[in-house]
């Protein structure tokens, strides 16, 4: 696993090379799931809401966009259609373009090369709460942080 590792940050180096500098980096929730949002209707208007900062990772936005469709995918046990996927990128670079008045090109080129940056987020989250567990929660949970690592080291296939 270690030499698959180290191959699949080789690759990853020459992914993400070619990100931009136009969206900066962000504390980043990691975490986006039902129990972890809340719809905030003090203003009149229904706003989502985060909390449970515990797996945050200051990094690029757009790997928040990848994990947040993998987890619906998860939730619902059924792909997004390759229609849906790409009306949500598309909104998703809009909104970034309109924000930032970049390139679209760019935005796009950014979102294809952090999609790989997924599992490196949720790995280095993981870790990070590790020393924290007690016990049972290591035992029940021990899997997670092997999944997240097999699929950083799955880039190198």
């Amino acid at each position: 696993m270690l030499k698959r590792t180290e191959a699949a940050a080789e690759v990853l180096d020459r992914r993400i090379a070619s990100l931009s500098d136009i969206v900066p980096l962000d504390l980043e929730l990691n975490d986006v799931y039902p129990a972890n949002i809340f719809a905030d209707r003090s203003t009149g208007a229904l706003r989502p809401r985060f909390f449970d900062f515990g797996n945050a990772i200051w990094g690029h936005p757009f790997v928040s966009l990848h994990g947040f469709l993998d987890a619906v995918v998860e939730w619902t046990g059924a792909r997004l259609s390759r229609a849906h996927r790409d009306e949500l990128l598309d909104i998703y670079v809009t909104v970034w373009r309109d924000h930032l008045d970049a390139d679209p090109q760019v935005l796009w080129s950014d979102l294809a090369a952090t999609e790989a940056l997924v599992g490196v987020h949720r790995l280095v989250s993981w870790l990070r709460l590790v020393p924290y567990a007690d016990p049972i929660e290591i035992q029940a949970r021990a899997e997670t942080p092997r999944n997240y690592l097999a699929s950083v080291a799955a880039l190198a296939s």
